[in-house]
């Protein structure tokens, strides 16, 4: 395991990180989720840190009775930064009285996948196709990954609390 790291609640200071984050991840200063455009700034989140170095970031929003988690970023692999940003996540939601959590991912994203599943979220459903709609929001989105893969769908987890 690595270094001990803290989790706290992003602040307004913390806003030009995360946009930092999303643009080296995300290719721009907002990410699309299921058509709808979500900026760093309106979005509420937990960052890791060893020390004072950020070295991870969940974001999410409060959806009904239910909380998205739009982005997670662990900048330091395989030490459990994005494994305690999900953990606080499903805290929050739990005081917050929420009845599940939910994100969601892309086609070609196996990365995302084994972590959500190995955390127990369950896919719930497959929007086949979705991403040529996130196009026109976003053009950037890449029509396939590095190795090739089409991207295509976006695919719902959710973790019921």
């Amino acid at each position: 395991m690595g270094q001990a790291f803290t989790v706290h609640r992003i602040s307004k200071n913390d806003i030009p990180w995360v946009t930092e984050i999303f643009q080296t991840h995300w290719s721009g200063d907002f990410i699309v989720s299921r058509g709808k455009k979500y900026y760093p700034q309106d979005l509420d989140g937990f960052i890791a840190c060893i020390d004072t170095q950020k070295v991870g970031l969940v974001t999410f929003r409060e959806d009904g009775d239910a909380v998205e988690l739009v982005s997670l970023v662990s900048l330091r692999e395989h030490q459990g930064i994005g494994t305690a940003l999900v953990d606080a996540l499903i805290a929050y939601a739990k005081k917050q009285n929420k009845r599940r959590i939910w994100v969601i991912t892309t086609n070609n994203n196996n990365h995302a996948m084994r972590f959500y599943e190995h955390r127990g979220l369950k896919k719930v459903c497959v929007y086949q196709n979705a991403i040529a709609q996130s196009r026109k929001i976003k053009p950037s989105i890449p029509l396939a990954d590095e190795c090739g893969i089409p991207i295509r769908d976006e695919i719902e987890y959710e973790y019921q609390l």
